[in-house]
């Protein structure tokens, strides 16, 4: 008999999976984060199709918000945060490829890409990775089509309501909706504070108006 139990007991213990901390420690000295899913590492090809995608969703936040008015001043202008948003997409986006182009030569890329949308689509986590590109560039564009504001006042305040948050709290429910996965209610609550609390630290911390506001 196996020392330290019955026949049986070594085999058991062999087959039990490590817990995800101990497999992530495990990836991270080994110099490979496997990640949260805990797949296969990311392709080159993958990272340089994502850091284009990224790049392409800056540069059209920041050629919509220069369409946005300018009421006062450049550091008020609505337009000013989407602005700084795209760029650090752009910034990011270099970064990513400029880590790909460094795993392998672009020429190496493009020949393994016969089909770039392909791989995206063969797993889940490249179609939820999709969607969310989606979703980000159907944001931009709903942000700098829809403009209302409605202003409730009250002895001591007035209360805003713009498009700025009409459109941004569904869209970032659903984002968290597919990667948080939570309850709906949850995800409404989190995405409705947040939009809410930047929204007043912006228009009445930094007096920035915000797209969609008067």
């Amino acid at each position: 008999m196996p020392k330290g139990g019955p026949p049986g007991y070594v085999s058991i213990m062999a087959e039990t999976p490590k817990p995800r901390i101990q497999s992530d420690i495990d990836s991270l000295q080994a110099g490979s984060f496997t990640g949260e899913e805990g797949g296969a590492a990311v392709s080159p090809g993958k990272d340089l199709a994502a850091a284009a995608m990224v790049a392409a969703i800056g540069l059209a936040a920041m050629i919509l918000s220069l369409d946005l008015d300018a009421p006062a001043s450049l550091y008020t202008a609505p337009g000013l945060m989407p602005f700084l948003t795209g760029l650090c997409l752009i910034i990011m986006a270099a970064g990513l490829a400029r880590k790909a182009l460094k795993r392998a030569h672009l020429r190496e890329i493009l020949a393994a890409a016969g089909d770039p949308i392909g791989p995206y689509l063969a797993d889940a986590e490249g179609r939820r990775t999709l969607i969310l590109v989606g979703l980000v560039f159907v944001y931009v564009v709903l942000t700098d089509l829809i403009s209302f504001e409605i202003r409730m006042p009250t002895g001591f305040y007035t209360f805003r309501f713009s498009s700025y948050e009409a459109i941004s709290i569904p869209i970032i429910a659903l984002i968290l909706k597919m990667f948080w996965r939570a309850r709906w209610l949850a995800c409404i609550a989190v995405a409705a504070g947040m939009v809410i609390a930047l929204a007043w630290i912006f228009r009445d911390g930094f007096e920035i108006l915000l797209p969609g506001s008067g």
